[in-house]
């Protein structure tokens, strides 16, 4: 399962953040978001099993998570939906990229802990 939760951040890193997935639609965010929540729910169910191990591994994914979550609330529209991905500047996705890329390093972490 964990492994399948870094397989989402992969997914994001490797083909979201570049915007070649929705080429047409732009609308990226939602696939980020998804894959996002798919891997903290992975996470909130090992989180406990991690936290025994290396409660400092835990807390630093949950800010990772945190972190990139909050990147994301700042594209949100008012009607809970996203901005079109264009929009973003390459700084804006520089920031999501790295703090995915964060995350994904915890989650790896995490992987080889519980095994």
């Amino acid at each position: 399962m964990l492994q399948g939760s870094i397989d989402l951040l992969n997914e994001v890193s490797s083909s979201k953040i570049t915007g070649e997935e929705e080429i047409y639609s732009h609308t990226d965010l939602y696939d980020f978001k998804a894959n996002i929540e798919g891997a903290e729910k992975i996470f909130e169910i090992f989180k406990d099993k991690v936290s025994d191990k290396d409660k400092k591994l835990a807390q630093t994914t949950q800010e990772r998570f945190d972190n990139v979550n909050k990147l994301l609330a700042q594209h949100e529209t008012q009607n809970g939906g996203y901005e079109d991905y264009t929009k973003l500047s390459k700084d804006e996705t520089k920031k999501l990229s790295e703090a995915v890329d964060k995350l994904g390093e915890s989650l790896s972490q995490m992987a080889v802990i519980t095994e």
